[in-house]
């Protein structure tokens, strides 16, 4: 699974992916994760990822979202792992 050092400047954990049809992003750090769908995101975003906390989302209700995910902290940093699944 690919790591990611997430830090209190908008970091890109995934690249858009137009056959995603699941991803988990795993935070392994002590600082919680905001997530977003671009650089502007802030630390007081939805959803995010508390301390060894997991995200993840699939295409089971719906549509679900194909494009980058960015990461931010509030402070410090945190290493985050994420798993993509793709569909044909």
């Amino acid at each position: 699974m690919p790591k990611v050092t997430v830090s209190s400047t908008a970091t890109k954990i995934a690249s858009s992916n137009d056959r995603r049809i699941s991803i988990l992003v795993q935070n392994s750090g002590s600082q919680t994760v905001y997530l977003g769908k671009n650089d502007s995101i802030t630390a007081s975003e939805e959803p995010y990822i508390s301390s060894d906390g997991v995200y993840q989302e699939d295409n089971s209700g719906g549509q679900m979202w194909l494009g980058d995910i960015y990461g931010i902290t509030s402070t410090g940093t945190a290493d985050v792992v994420y798993w993509e699944r793709s569909g044909n």
